[in-house]
């Protein structure tokens, strides 16, 4: 199935690795508490070594196996500490094999509903600000319609439809949104994210990503993250939290992030691991300070089956979110 959002890895693969192989010759000519799932304990290894985790599912039965790569030996306090920081996985269900989070509780959905007002508020707010710029034309002199990128001549309308937001992904139809409530730190406050309800060009599966966040901040909603269909984020049914991201097939791929602290006035996602490319395939498996530096290090770089295999992997983690359609909200509010 094809999943345009999630970096690449069944749609352009060859693309990429093409392009990462072109620019590595560059570079080298210029010089939790749970209820689903135990938590994995992965040990550093060497290079013929194979990390493995066994989560066990509602019934006992195993239901996966994380394989990590071995050839980065990267392994500091930091770094563990990090890895402890999951999201709350009590809603988390293995549906037939298939990861679900569903959120049941009424009462924390009733809760949060009131708590996030401001943030259901900035909702509708984006959507008018990004809609304002539908009906602009391209040329003053002109009478043309672009939409995704395609003009074409029209003497009806006049409207530019071009980018990647969130409003856009969701065809600034409020009744596509999707919402639901995460503790993505597990520190007992939940957290609001918003994704997409049906995709518009109906071939994705907009139930794996969310692309916008709030956080409550001494007692008022905060905006975390912000997405598109070029950046996205997911659950992993690992408990952790992913980012992908592009900014073209060079330097594209996913992060594996936590929340540091959402009081902070700067708060944001901390990068702890990247698998992709950025000039060359690379698997950083330490917090990501300066990418451009560590992506250059000799004990990051991978083969391209290495990251084949660990692409799919990664993307095998990705839990389907159960959304609570945004029209239930405004119905009661």
């Amino acid at each position: 199935m094809k999943k345009r959002n999630i970096f690449g890895l069944l749609f352009g693969l060859i693309f990429m690795l093409t392009a990462c192989n072109e620019a590595t010759e560059i570079n080298n000519t210029a010089a939790g508490d749970n209820s689903v799932a135990e938590t994995e304990e992965l040990t550093e290894g060497t290079d013929e070594d194979v990390e493995e985790g066994t989560e066990n599912d509602a019934s006992g039965a195993a239901s996966s196996v994380y394989v990590e790569d071995s050839a980065s030996n990267a392994s500091t306090e930091e770094k563990a500490e990090a890895k402890d920081i999951q999201y709350d996985r009590t809603y988390l269900e293995n549906v037939d094999g298939e990861y679900v989070y569903r959120l049941t509780d009424k009462s924390i959905i009733e809760k949060y509903d009131e708590l996030y007002a401001d943030a259901f508020a900035d909702v509708v707010k984006t959507q008018e600000e990004e809609a304002a710029w539908l009906d602009q034309s391209v040329y003053s002199d002109q009478t043309v319609v672009t939409s995704n990128l395609l003009y074409q001549d029209t003497n009806e309308s006049r409207m530019m439809k071009t980018g990647s937001t969130f409003e856009m992904d969701y065809d600034f139809d409020l009744l596509n949104v999707g919402y639901t409530y995460v503790d993505l730190n597990s520190d007992g406050v939940y957290e609001l994210i918003f994704g997409v309800l049906h995709d518009k060009y109906q071939d994705n599966e907009p139930q794996l990503v969310f692309e916008r966040a709030y956080a409550l901040v001494d007692g008022k909603p905060k905006k975390i993250c912000e997405g598109g269909s070029r950046c996205t984020y997911w659950l992993g049914n690992d408990g952790y939290i992913y980012h992908y991201g592009s900014s073209g097939a060079a330097y594209s791929g996913v992060w594996r992030i936590h929340i540091d602290n959402v009081s902070a006035p700067s708060s944001k996602f901390v990068e702890d691991e990247f698998l992709g490319c950025w000039g060359n395939l690379v698997h950083i498996t330490e917090p990501i300070t300066d990418i451009d530096e560590l992506a250059y290090l000799p004990e990051y770089q991978i083969s391209d089956d290495e990251y084949k295999a660990l692409s799919q992997e990664w993307e095998s983690r990705q839990v389907k979110i159960e959304w609570i359609p945004f029209g239930e909200y405004q119905k009661k509010h």
